[in-house]
Parts: C-alpha cells; sequence; structure tokens
C-alpha cells in the first residue's frame, strides 16, 4: 500500500503547476474584485461629483433666474417712472414732490416786532372779511367734475401728464433750499404750480362737454406783468404810494 502513494517526479511537478495556476487565479480574482470595488467607489464618487455639480447648476439657475426677475422688474419701475401719468398719479406724484417737501426759511433778526398799524386811507385793503362756508364742499365738486373726465371710473384712465421721474427731478430742485423770499415762492408758484394747473386745464379743454360745464373757455393761462405799463398801471402805482401791486394774472383764453 505505501508504494502506491508515492507520486512521480512528473505527477509531482504537475500538482505544483496546478496549485501555482490555482494560486494565480486567486490572485486576479482578488484583483478583479478590488477593482470592481475601486470601480464601485469611483462611480459612488462620481454620482456624488454629478449631483453636486447639479445642485450647483441648479443654484446658478436660480441666480440667473432671479437676476433676470430683477431686471425685469427694474425695467418695469423704470417704464412707470418714464411713462407719462394718469390724473390720479399725477395730483399725488405734485403733492409728495411739489408741495410735501417744501420748508420755510425763518428769520428771527429780520422778523417784524410791535403791534400792526391801522390801515387807514388805504383803499387797496379789504374793508370785509368774510367766511366762505361753502368752499370745502364747491372745492370737492370741482375736483370730482375733473376727475370724472381725466380718470373716468368705467374704463381705463389715459395717461396724459408729465412723467413721476420728471416730476420727481422738478420737486428735488424746487424743494431742495428752504423758501427765504418772495423771489423763492413766485418760482414755486411758476413752477410748482401754474405749470401744471395749465397741463390739466388744457387737457380738460379737449373735451367740449368739460369745457363748457366747467367755463373753461379756450383755456388758461398764467402771466407775469411785470414789464407792462400802462395808464392803469400807473395810476395804480401813484395811489399806492410806491407799493408794487400783485403782477401775477391769470387769464381765460376765449
Amino acid at each position: 500500500m505505501a508504494e502506491q502513494n508515492i507520486l512521480s517526479l512528473e505527477e509531482f511537478k504537475s500538482l505544483l503547476q496546478a496549485q501555482k495556476h490555482a494560486e494565480e487565479q486567486l490572485q486576479v480574482a482578488e484583483e478583479q474584485q478590488r477593482g470592481v470595488e475601486d470601480a464601485k467607489k469611483e462611480a459612488e464618487n462620481a454620482n456624488v461629483r454629478v449631483k453636486e455639480a447639479t445642485e450647483r447648476v441648479k443654484e446658478a439657475t436660480e441666480r440667473v433666474k432671479e437676476a433676470t426677475e430683477r431686471e425685469k422688474e427694474a425695467t418695469r419701475k423704470a417704464e412707470e417712472l418714464m411713462r407719462k401719468t394718469t390724473f390720479d398719479e399725477y395730483i399725488k406724484t405734485c403733492h409728495d414732490h411739489l408741495s410735501k417737501p417744501l420748508q420755510v426759511r425763518c428769520f428771527s433778526s429780520r422778523a417784524t416786532n410791535g403791534g400792526i398799524g391801522v390801515p387807514t386811507a388805504k383803499y387797496y385793503c379789504p374793508t370785509e372779511l368774510r367766511k366762505w362756508d361753502s368752499f370745502d364742499s364747491q372745492q370737492a365738486e370741482i375736483y370730482n367734475t375733473v376727475r370724472r373726465y381725466l380718470q373716468p371710473a368705467d374704463t381705463a384712465a389715459p395717461r396724459l401728464f408729465t412723467s413721476i421721474l420728471s416730476l420727481r427731478d422738478r420737486g428735488r430742485r424746487l424743494c431742495k433750499d428752504p423758501l427765504s423770499g418772495q423771489g423763492d415762492l413766485e418760482r414755486v408758484e411758476q413752477f410748482g404750480k401754474e405749470l401744471d394747473t395749465e397741463d390739466v386745464v388744457s387737457e380738460l379743454c379737449k373735451t367740449a362737454t368739460a369745457r363748457e360745464e366747467l367755463g373753461l373757455g379756450q383755456g388758461l393761462k398764467f402771466r407775469c406783468h411785470t414789464n407792462v405799463l400802462d395808464e392803469e398801471t400807473s395810476l395804480g402805482s401813484a395811489t399806492l404810494g410806491g407799493m408794487q401791486r400783485d403782477q401775477s394774472c391769470v387769464h381765460r383764453l376765449d
């Protein structure tokens, strides 16, 4: 029996080769397994990078979208500021930028002290003052009539008047300094009141019914008669003892 378990040299070599081949195959399999695991990890890392890149693209897209929306909003606001205004927008903007910011500078050192003298023999002073009880109601009636023509309730209001941007700029120029004298007041009256009144009346005069209902004639015009010297003016100036009369007048054009 012992003789049967003895391997020949060729068989032993063949066995060693088989064992070596098996070890090589095992090593190849292990390397392949490691390669699979590495590939799996690489795939996972790639997926993470893809996900991160996707998030970055999404965030960039959102930023672009927000920037586009901001640009659209800025364009819309700019267009709103530069386009002509409706009557309501016009009145509100004039109030906000041509009236509310006005201030008056007070010079206490130049203020008049003492009592007010009796205006004896000064015929140009009023001899009687009466309360105008219906003033508020009449003004409201006129305003509502004007608004009925220029800001109709049943249709879209027409855009007829100066833009908000222009009114803001004019208000900034007129109101940047407090009023300190008659000249400042006249300037505000002309550029902050009279021009706008002429514009409103001009638009009303384009409608015959409005022109007739409000008695506007062909329109209104503010004029300063500083350089006009006629017989009446000369007589009035002499009678007033050198005092200058109010020379700013409003004319109805017929």
